[in-house]
């Protein structure tokens, strides 16, 4: 019996700033989650932790933008909680 591969969840946020991006910078996200995170264990992997008043949180790169996430284990989702720009996404 396999284990669980990890589901994605949406924060409100994200979903607003999803629908401002560039339907090319919406690719680049697909294409990065279903390349890299679809089918493997440990989707941590290719994030990297973040610091200061965002400690708890995650980040993926995908070229100039940046995606902010919780790691919610026992339910093995990743939260999307933001997508911005480089330059915004930690402000």
């Amino acid at each position: 019996m396999g284990t669980k591969k990890w589901s994605i969840k949406y924060s409100p946020d994200f979903k607003k700033e999803w629908r401002k991006l560039d339907p090319s910078i919406q690719k680049k996200v697909i294409d990065f989650f279903s390349g890299r995170i679809n089918d493997i264990e440990d989707p941590k992997v290719f994030a990297k932790t973040l610091t200061g008043n965002l400690k708890s949180f995650w980040r993926y790169r995908v070229g100039n933008h940046r995606l902010i996430c919780e790691f919610r284990e026992k339910e093995k989702v990743i939260y999307l909680v933001r997508i911005a720009h480089r330059r915004e996404v930690y402000e």
